[in-house]
């Protein structure tokens, strides 16, 4: 950069008489010293924004699944059960249906046994026992029927008849078992009458 001062001493010889050099002098040699320290300024780099790269595109994020709640979540249909096979029908018992003619005839032993007549409710059992010769309900009640008329051998025998069908359930075994107990202690048999309450008690209903 050219400083305007050491224009002006250039040209001193044709603008100033010599009358004046001294102070024309010492006032171009302040203005030299003013230009000499005087720094040059540097210019300052621009950043040229439009050769600066373009930043990378952002990726847009990928459509989430969305995940079912239990309670929208559908569940599968529970399977059905296996249905049971039917049990086979028993041939005759206390839980079955009895025959009509059996059921006429537990008519007849009721009304003789309400007449205290045990001779005729014996009697109309042993005909239901020729048809339902495997019921032991039907058994268990003629043992008891036999207790009344204080036959006691043929109570007992009645009565391990009616243990022995496998037709009869737990409690009507029970039962037989409480009755052979008393028909042995009324025959005297203590030790056989406390053994068969003991059978009679094991049974657990």
């Amino acid at each position: 950069m050219d400083c305007p001062v050491a224009k002006v001493a250039e040209g001193r010889d044709r603008r100033w008489p010599e009358g004046g050099g001294r102070a024309v002098l010492l006032v171009l040699s302040l203005g030299l010293a003013s230009c000499a320290q005087t720094p040059t300024s540097t210019p300052v780099p621009v950043e040229d924004r439009a050769s600066r790269p373009a930043p990378p595109p952002v990726p847009e994020p990928a459509d989430t699944v969305p995940v079912p709640s239990p309670e929208s979540a559908q569940l599968p249909e529970p399977l059905p059960l296996p249905v049971p096979p039917a049990a086979p029908n028993r041939p005759e018992g206390p839980s079955t249906a009895r025959p009509p003619a059996v059921v006429a005839l537990l008519g007849r032993v009721d009304s003789a046994a309400a007449t205290g007549n045990p001779a005729q409710a014996a009697a109309e059992l042993e005909r239901a026992l020729r048809i339902s010769p495997r019921d032991g309900d039907l058994w268990l009640r003629l043992a008891r029927v036999r207790m009344q008329q204080k036959q006691w051998q043929q109570a007992e025998a009645v009565a391990l008849k009616c243990i022995s069908l496998p037709e009869s359930d737990a409690a009507t075994k029970k039962a037989a078992w409480g009755l052979i107990g008393s028909a042995r202690e009324a025959r005297g048999d203590p030790t056989g009458a406390a053994a068969a309450r003991r059978r009679a008690a094991a049974i657990i209903l």
